[in-house]
């Protein structure tokens, strides 16, 4: 394998994050990539760009030229507030 392909393998992966689903999703993605000829991580990325569409969270708003997100700069995750676990108060 060429090293600038690893590279870019390398670089496409900077901000990736494992999600965990039941195993009745892996199995049902893998039908739906092999139907379209895609890969697994391409049909969850479409998958939850739709998801983010109809919340009309998608696309994002357009940054200026040189801007980044935190997490775009430091590979670090963006802030964000996650609702509290089943029978967690708020305060905890």
């Amino acid at each position: 394998m060429s090293m600038d392909r690893i590279n870019r393998s390398h670089d496409r992966h900077l901000s990736s994050f494992m999600v965990r689903l039941p195993e009745i999703y892996r199995t049902q993605l893998r039908i739906l990539a092999t139907r379209h000829q895609k890969s697994m991580t391409e049909e969850v990325r479409l998958a939850v760009e739709a998801h983010l569409a109809r919340e009309q969270l998608w696309p994002p708003p357009k940054r200026s030229s040189g801007e980044s997100s935190p997490d775009e700069s430091s590979g670090e995750e963006s802030p964000v507030d996650d609702p509290p676990a089943e029978g967690a108060s708020a305060a905890e």
